[in-house]
């Protein structure tokens, strides 16, 4: 991906997906928060040593006429690693101007944050190149469409996304892209649950996983070890790249069809059906929770040990369709007594001095307060 990425010298966009019954961990966020991702340059494209005692180590610009500038990096009394980082002035305009298209399409707000306050040749740079757009090209644009531009700090802007609301797109470069676009991810579900589009100066789009390959995933299972791939991302990367190609050659058919996968995994609603929100989606959560409940109480509790989560298929059944009668009849005492029956079936106990009804008084204190 960082190959094709350096290539294309595009803007990465990663947005959550929203699902109904799923909370972010960040319960203030009730909208979602794309991440900009710069494409190019920074520690992706460094050269880095390491560096023996008493080493000097100097940066060295060589001109286009032959003369040179050196710039003292650091005289090492010991052993240590250096490290050289560029970017380049077009790579940068082409992201402030993808970011500032970006926002007047989505009618979002544009924050951009850096740390130029240390970093007042590099990171700077992209603040200066940023506000030199904006105010030629987009102030005009972004004050018809009612939206903002905001330059912060990078620690400022952390604070304040998580105490916003959500709603608006973050511009970092390319390795606070990096980190951010996986702590967004994460605060709002799983990795897997968030779209990553590269977006290049020419149009060309790359449509892929945010969170990446899993190669390692496939070695540990060809060693029989378990794994935890989810595949959500890679289907919208897919179903994303064939809406891409419907809308380019007019092919209204294969647009739909890719919009219907979407649909329904969740990018335009998901769990918005009751049938799978019901019998697809809450099982799903409820076995997260059972799982987190587990936890919960094993680290506070004394007298029981509980050990790994084993889940009967049985159970999960019974529960599901205890569930579906108590929904077509309504019949709430139905549906209650399908969660106990989960709660009872799914979390085992292994008790020395407590009484299993006692421990199951407590998960169901500490399931209310996880839910």
């Amino acid at each position: 991906n960082g190959t094709i990425r350096a290539i294309l010298d595009g803007t990465v966009f990663r947005t959550p997906i929203l699902v109904r019954g799923i909370t972010p961990f960040i319960p203030g966020w009730r909208k979602p928060i794309t991440i900009a991702r710069h494409a190019y340059g920074d520690v992706y494209k460094n050269v880095e040593a390491q560096v023996p005692a008493g080493a000097k180590a100097e940066l060295l610009v060589t001109k286009a006429d032959g003369t040179e500038e050196k710039f003292l990096i650091h005289q090492f009394d010991g052993p240590g690693v250096i490290q050289g980082l560029h970017n380049i002035d077009k790579s940068i305009e082409s992201f402030a101007r993808s970011c500032f298209n970006f926002a007047l399409d989505a009618k979002q707000d544009l924050w951009f944050a850096t740390k130029d306050t240390i970093s007042k040749k590099y990171d700077h740079r992209f603040k200066d190149i940023f506000q030199e757009i904006y105010d030629k090209e987009y102030a005009e644009k972004f004050q018809q469409a009612g939206i903002e531009y905001f330059y912060t700090l990078i620690d400022d802007a952390v604070a304040r996304v998580v105490r916003s609301e959500g709603g608006f797109i973050w511009a970092c470069k390319n390795y606070d892209g990096d980190v951010m676009s996986d702590m967004v991810a994460t605060a709002f579900g799983s990795l897997a649950m968030m779209t990553s589009v590269l977006v290049a100066p020419d149009g060309t789009c790359e449509y892929e996983a945010a969170h990446g390959t899993v190669q390692r995933h496939y070695y540990k299972y060809l060693k029989g070890e378990t794994t935890s791939t989810n595949s959500v991302a890679t289907i919208f990367a897919w179903s994303g790249a064939l809406r891409k190609r419907g809308q380019l050659d007019g092919n209204q058919a294969l647009v739909d069809f890719a919009e219907n996968r979407m649909d329904g995994l969740g990018l335009f609603g998901i769990g918005k059906y009751p049938v799978f929100r019901r019998y697809v989606l809450r099982p799903v959560v409820m076995l997260l929770k059972a799982h987190r409940v587990r936890r919960h109480i094993a680290a506070g509790s004394e007298h029981a040990v509980f050990p790994d989560l084993h889940v009967p298929p049985v159970c999960l059944i019974i529960e599901i369709v205890l569930d579906m009668l108590g929904y077509l009849n309504g019949v709430k005492l139905v549906r209650i007594q399908a969660a106990q029956f989960f709660l009872i079936g799914y979390i085992r106990v292994e008790a020395v001095q407590v009484k299993v009804l006692g421990q199951i008084d407590k998960v169901f204190h500490a399931f209310r307060v996880l839910s």
